[in-house]
């Protein structure tokens, strides 16, 4: 009979051990997923503001009427698509362009100029699920030359 009892305890405790296991097991899965989401957030958004700062400098060099934008943007922001007044970029997940059909972030660019002033409206989105990543407005007055 007491061995009956001694076994009985040991399973019990060796239940016991299994549940806190796969309780800590749980635990870690979800600590390593919202690692792996935050290190791709953070990607994205390192990629997202080297591409600001890139077609910004291709602004402040923009003279509208005099060129066009996209001849002052760098082979990897030459748009898939040029509208009338749009240029849309594809990039696939790891941030090289791509075309429409592997893309999975997408850059519209959309430039103004008036009178004092040239600049554009740069949106980011996740193509797949139409999701905003990032707006931006970038605008820089334009130089008078003087004699």
């Amino acid at each position: 009979m007491k061995t009956h009892s001694k076994n009985s305890l040991f399973l019990m405790e060796l239940i016991i051990a299994l549940l806190v296991l796969s309780l800590s097991c749980a635990i870690m899965v979800q600590i390593l997923s919202a690692a792996f989401k935050n290190r791709q957030t953070a990607r994205a958004d390192n990629n997202m503001k080297a591409l600001l700062v890139t077609i910004g400098e291709a602004l402040e060099a923009w003279k509208p009427g005099e060129q066009s934008l996209s001849s002052l943007l760098p082979a990897e922001l030459l748009p898939a698509e040029e509208g009338e007044a749009d240029l849309t970029c594809y990039y696939g997940q790891d941030w090289r362009a791509t075309d429409e059909a592997g893309a999975f972030y997408r850059l519209v660019l959309t430039p103004f100029a008036d009178s004092f002033s040239c600049g554009a409206l740069i949106r980011f989105t996740r193509t797949s699920t139409g999701q905003a990543l990032l707006e931006q407005t970038i605008s820089f007055p334009l130089s008078a030359s003087f004699p």
